[in-house]
């Protein structure tokens, strides 16, 4: 198989494909759908995203061991729903429309159930992300334009149900192979932790959080420094997932329009303050900044988390923050982040097509 740049990949799989394609991610969260173009012409910028849109779920919220069958069958009726509207109202062929499983998803004992549940509805398998399939898949998309840059990159997906990282070993790298990834609690796992600890201590959230901080999240991240003693040598940080995009918001809402959003890590220590500070409110935004797009944009970030969801994601990035020297290296959240999992997802398919020779 010829060595090509992952840019070259996608526009030949594209060329043979066609340029739309459509992916449907189900996570903690709830169900996530995007359709993008893949621009021929346009080697700097290939991506366009045409539409994209969520709609959030309880299945995370286990019965036991297993999902509730309500939010198991309103789940598969989403992504029903979703699927057609790719298909049919954006035009995405239906062999070129993905549906994956995220790793943050708890592994029910009937998830079976949700895979076939979907692929009755949409004639579509299911793929089930494992953390290091799904941060691979990150990497390559998100430095799509900036290849240089794989081996020297550490990406971080701040998701509801786990927080996974991880980066391209450069040795190995020539390989195509190894990769190297972390795993550490989500938002809304550790906002269900600090809630346990909150009614078990008879304390409120604020006290729970601290709490947390010590006994959840920074022995998670100390093991991972453990075990992966070049995990502080990746100089660019890549950060997405719902929370960072929300924090990012209330943080820079001057820069809506930004592909990429720099975070420094006192202003991440300011934002978790506001929040700890706020009684359970959201934190204010400069009247001065409130455009109609950004009102937008804050009331959609309102409606997908809670003030106690954006405490717990702070601290998750606090404490990466911290623990990694984010004040020594370029930290960013990137906007696009949402389909980096779908242009990795499209690469691999199509080498496994065997578009590539």
């Amino acid at each position: 198989m010829v060595r090509l740049s992952l840019v070259a990949l996608l526009i030949c799989c594209s060329s043979a494909y066609g340029q739309r394609f459509g992916g449907i991610e189900i996570g903690a969260k709830g169900v996530k759908w995007v359709a993008i173009d893949l621009e021929l012409g346009d080697l700097r910028n290939p991506v366009t995203i045409v539409a994209s849109g969520d709609e959030n779920t309880t299945l995370s919220a286990l019965g036991g061991a297993s999902f509730h069958p309500g939010a198991l069958r309103a789940t598969i009726q989403t992504v029903g729903d979703f699927y057609h509207h790719l298909h049919e109202a954006l035009h995405v062929p239906d062999d070129q429309i993905f549906i994956v499983v995220s790793s943050g998803l708890p592994k029910a004992e009937n998830l079976q159930a949700l895979k076939d549940g979907i692929a009755e509805f949409t004639r579509h398998a299911v793929d089930v992300l494992s953390v290091e399939e799904e941060v691979r898949l990150g990497i390559c998309g998100l430095c799509i334009q900036e290849q240089d840059r794989l081996g020297d990159a550490l990406v971080i997906d701040v998701g509801s149900g786990n927080t996974k990282g991880g980066y391209l070993v450069p040795a190995a790298f020539k390989k195509r192979e190894a990769i190297t990834t972390f795993e550490l609690p989500g938002t809304v796992t550790l906002t269900t932790a600090v809630q346990s600890i909150a009614a078990d201590r008879h304390v409120d959230f604020c006290q729970a959080s601290l709490e947390a901080r010590h006994s959840v999240l920074e022995p998670s991240i100390s093991h991972q420094l453990q075990r992966h003693e070049d995990l502080e040598s990746r100089r660019l940080v890549y950060m997405n997932g719902g929370v960072v995009w929300a924090l990012a918001t209330f943080l820079h809402p001057e820069m809506l329009e930004y592909a990429n959003v720099p975070l420094r890590l006192d202003e991440l220590h300011q934002i978790r303050e506001t929040l700890r500070s706020a009684n359970g409110e959201y934190p204010p935004v400069d009247a001065s900044l409130l455009s109609a797009a950004v009102t937008e944009e804050i009331s959609r970030a309102k409606q997908v988390f809670t003030p106690e969801n954006l405490m717990a994601g702070s601290e998750i990035l606090c404490a990466l923050g911290e623990n990694l020297s984010f004040e020594d290296r370029a930290v960013y959240f990137v906007r696009n982040g949402r389909v980096a999992w779908l242009l990795g997802y499209v690469s691999a398919k199509g080498r496994e097509s065997q578009v590539i020779r």
